[in-house]
């Protein structure tokens, strides 16, 4: 990882309310150069056993990698799950 190459994380949140105020955390604490949040997505997944199908909201942040571990850190507390 160099330090000053930009990095993509990619996650995604139950609304887009909940990736807005995730992003709005990030930037101001300037781990994050600035977000992306699509509305809507349908994702599937396995969950206790069988396939889940719903809608999500897809959210995409720019950082270096100086920032990047920190990033994602704060990231991984602010998600709901």
């Amino acid at each position: 990882m160099t330090q000053n190459n930009i990095y993509v994380v990619y996650s995604t949140f139950p609304s887009a309310d909940e990736a807005f105020s995730a992003a709005t955390v990030l930037v101001e604490k300037r781990l994050i150069a600035c977000a992306n949040v699509l509305n809507e997505c349908m994702s599937v997944y396995r969950w206790q056993g069988g396939l889940q199908r719903e809608k999500e909201a897809v959210f995409i942040a720019k950082t270096t990698g100086a920032r990047l571990k920190d990033a994602i850190a704060l990231l991984a507390e602010l998600h709901p799950y």
